[in-house]
């Protein structure tokens, strides 16, 4: 076994975010390299782990490299794993946790060693499953680590994929080759070095979960609300994007114009959502019809306790499809939102798949705490689509 470690260097930000996630001397990083798919058939010839300590981040890289030192960079890591609350991985809970398990088992087993499976007792931080609820959002092609670094602003030294990169370890242990090494090495320090940018996943969950606070509401001509929000300094993410809530029965460049849009700059710090305004009558509908009577010759219905006022009028019991009344003015999409009233566009008939809408009301636009709630709905709901 030989052992790579690798102080980073202080220069680079993004090691200092960390701290505005979970606490860095309790929280280890990992990620394996392995000879195929299977460990049954295959095993592991590289470990890579983050860690902390004395104020520096640590690369450190423990290489199977004779091709027989498995049971001991599984040792070295199961040693050091107790130290630690928290283990951050990517897609480790579907491949590298179970893959270490199992190999663990084999090792114990077969070659009769007494190694410790000390990974049941750590809290585990799957990075994949993490931003894979924010794939269409963030209009990713795929949730590959190099998909998502790329994403995120990262240029990797290495350019091979782990599949390729078996042939050159079996070269390695054939001729030991220092180049083959760096290839191999390079290709999982850099893994590692990119967890510390997907650490920028942790601000979008953030984000997810609840820390809009609205700042200020403009209207552009008659035509886009826009709600400028802040967000708290661990939500920020230092990613900018831009996305909108896609209408599933419409093209994409329909979608586009007529859907809210979610608005992040990290260069400038701002946030918003832009909501595009109907101006016109909407109608809002009365749940206790039998309770109405619904007056034809106005186009709305009122409380048969009122009906007294209107005796000169000729009216009908009320009916779920016309116990509504009728109101002029300015309206955003409102979706699921569960407060509000809803109102419904007056050309179209009321159904289960109406969509409904927010008066711009002056009681809505001056309650900060209804707007925060609406705010972080929008937000969860285009982060999720």
């Amino acid at each position: 076994m030989q052992i790579f470690d690798e102080i980073v260097p202080h220069d680079n930000p993004i090691y200092e975010k960390a701290p505005l996630f979970f606490v860095p001397e309790e929280t280890l990083m990992f990620d394996i390299e392995t000879t195929g798919l299977s460990p049954a058939s295959s095993f592991i010839y590289i470990i890579g782990i983050n860690y902390y300590t004395c104020g520096d981040w640590h690369i450190t890289l423990l290489f199977n490299d004779d091709g027989r030192s498995e049971p001991e960079i599984i040792g070295h890591f199961m040693e050091i794993l107790p130290k630690y609350k928290n283990l951050i991985e990517f897609n480790g809970d579907t491949f590298d946790v179970p893959f270490v398990k199992k190999r663990l088992e084999y090792i114990n087993r077969r070659l009769g060693k007494n190694i410790p499976d000390n990974l049941e007792g750590i809290t585990k931080l799957d990075l994949y499953k993490m931003i894979r609820p924010f794939k269409t959002a963030l209009g990713l092609s795929n949730l590959k680590q190099k998909t998502i670094e790329r994403f995120v602003g990262i240029n990797r030294i290495d350019q091979m994929n782990g599949g390729e990169l078996i042939n050159v370890y079996f070269n390695y242990l054939g001729d030991r080759s220092q180049k083959l090494r760096t290839l191999l090495l390079q290709h999982n320090r850099d893994d590692m070095e990119g967890m510390f940018y997907l650490i920028e996943i942790f601000a979008l969950k953030k984000l997810d979960t609840g820390s809009v606070s609205v700042s200020s509401i403009e209207m552009s001509g008659s035509v886009n609300l826009r709600i400028k929000f802040n967000l708290a300094p661990d939500c920020f993410p230092k990613l900018s994007l831009a996305s909108s809530l896609r209408d599933k029965t419409k093209s994409m460049s329909e979608s586009s114009v007529t859907a809210p849009l979610l608005i992040i700059s990290a260069e400038e710090k701002k946030a918003y959502l832009s909501f595009p305004v109907s101006f016109g009558c909407f109608k809002y509908y009365y749940k206790d019809y039998k309770n109405y009577n619904y007056y034809p010759e106005l186009d709305t219905a009122y409380p048969k306790s009122l009906a007294e006022n209107y005796k000169e009028m000729i009216c009908e019991p009320a009916k779920a499809s016309n116990c509504y009344t009728r109101l002029e003015g300015f309206f955003i999409p409102k979706y699921k939102f569960s407060e509000g009233r809803s109102f419904f566009p007056d050309e179209a008939p009321l159904s289960s798949k109406s969509l409904p809408y927010l008066e711009l009301s002056d009681d809505f636009l001056g309650d900060k705490a209804l707007l925060d709630s609406f705010a972080q709905y929008m937000v969860s709901m285009i982060l999720h689509q």
